[in-house]
């Protein structure tokens, strides 16, 4: 390559700082460590997307199968296009290819458009509806669709309310009570759905497009009501989690970038790692980690009682994702348990060890041993509960969680929920070692992490 004004003579003339070999390998481990945890949010975020079309196909295979199909034309009360009015300084926040092309909302790079009040309540976005991109020159993002949601977009600068779309979207608005837009949106995001959508997009000067009528032709499966609304469940709390892993990556990159700026510029040092970049000072978690094994005792019989099957392996995961769902809301461990890194995944330690004495392969246990069996009572698949746990010793916020996590957990294969589990925090813990609470903390939304780290 050539560059005008610059000679090879010039170029062989440029010195280049060259730190000492140790200071490089320095360099190079702490930049291998950062893109190592890049790597594994986008691992996560990968496993996470696999395990919402598991449970799509799992929860929906006899819908799929069966020859019964209804036009979406007659699931939708409206289809609408959006404005053509261009983008300014002032107006109501517009949603755009950008922001659903990934088939969520994306509120990167936001715009502005001002429209008229008739206009505004034409295309004012209210909560299940379901966005289209209609046209494109690449024909995988045709067709592409997200759900709006007011809470989605809660964490931007603009009222909830006041959201309309530009006119490369087409919005559809499902009649109430047979189809839920997750559902659909899901369904025509991968196998016969995305097919049939395909089928109906046409070419035109080099794009492609889908228009209403399009839209309105495709067949849909008709999906009992009873497993859309556990769909629905289930997938809202998957993506919370990719919520979580999401903003963990772009805090990862830019920390990646600001890591490589340091390095060059001689800044990183021997005692430099990524997670003292990210935060210098961070709260002692010793505090968070006193078991209270009364409590504990307590809060695995409501797990055992609640869960379908009284599952063993969902029971103690339970016990680890209410912790997180706990952590993130609350501030605080449900009674300060610590989880390790099995080969299976995440394990309440001390839940987990009164379970192997009930099952004879431990003497004992952090638990009493005489409560531990007075309440419960462990088979090769199943912790059975002998009583109801004691409200008075959980909390309206502790059982919250843990009905959380019982909802969350309960749907899923035993695959599933080994791989919802196997979270950046887990990856980053050598197997049957103890997890770091603060390695669970950072993978909390950012407004969740603003109370451990300073």
């Amino acid at each position: 390559m050539t560059v005008k004004h610059l000679s090879a003579k010039q170029i062989r003339e440029i010195e280049v700082p060259l730190p000492p070999i140790e200071a490089q390998r320095r360099i190079a481990t702490i930049l291998d460590q950062a893109e190592t945890l890049r790597a594994q949010r986008r691992a996560a975020l990968t496993q996470l997307d696999s395990l919402t079309r598991s449970i799509f196909l799992d929860m929906f295979g006899d819908a799929l199968t069966s020859a019964n199909r209804v036009a979406m034309g007659e699931l939708v009360s409206e289809f609408r296009y959006g404005t053509s009015e261009k983008s300014g300084a002032s107006g109501f926040p517009a949603l755009r290819i950008p922001n659903v092309a990934s088939g969520s909302l994306d509120l990167n790079e936001l715009k502005t458009v001002a429209v008229d009040a008739a206009e505004f309540d034409r295309l004012r976005l209210l909560s299940g509806d379901i966005l289209f991109v209609r046209t494109n020159g690449n024909p995988d993002y045709v067709g592409r669709c997200a759900v709006f949601e007011p809470a989605l977009v809660a964490s931007t600068a603009f009222a909830q309310t006041e959201f309309i779309y530009a006119s490369y979207l087409i919005r559809a608005r499902l009649k109430g009570g047979n189809l839920l837009p997750l559902v659909l949106q899901h369904y025509l995001s991968e196998g016969e759905g995305r097919r049939a959508l395909r089928a109906r997009c046409k070419t035109s000067a080099g794009q492609y497009n889908i228009n209403t009528e399009g839209l309105g032709a495709i067949p849909v499966p008709v999906f009992p009501l009873p497993l859309q609304q556990t769909f629905t469940t289930r997938i809202q709390a998957i993506e919370a989690l990719k919520a979580t892993h999401r903003a963990a990556l772009a805090e990862l990159d830019a920390l990646f970038a600001s890591l490589q700026q340091r390095a060059f510029s001689g800044e990183l040092t021997q005692s430099t790692s990524p997670v003292q970049v990210a935060h210098t000072k961070a709260r002692d978690f010793s505090e968070l980690c006193k078991l209270d094994a009364d409590k504990g005792l307590e809060a695995l019989i409501y797990v055992a009682r609640r869960m379908p099957e009284h599952h063993f392996y969902k029971s103690l995961k339970a016990l680890y994702f209410a912790d997180k769902h706990q952590l993130e809301h609350q501030g605080r461990l449900i009674y300060g348990e610590t989880h390790c890194a099995l080969p299976m995944g995440p394990v309440p330690q001390a839940a987990y060890d009164a379970a192997k004495v009930l099952s004879g392969e431990l003497l004992v246990s952090a638990f009493d041993d005489e409560a531990l069996r007075a309440s419960l009572r462990r088979t090769e698949k199943e912790l059975i509960p002998l009583r109801d746990a004691d409200p008075a010793k959980l909390s309206a916020e502790e059982r919250a969680s843990l009905d959380w996590a019982i909802r969350y957990l309960a749907p899923m294969s035993f695959d599933q929920v080994k791989t919802a589990s196997h979270d950046s925090a887990y990856e980053r813990t050598p197997r049957n070692q103890p997890i770091q609470l603060e390695h669970i903390v950072e993978m909390l939304p950012e407004a969740a992490k603003r109370r451990f780290f300073d």
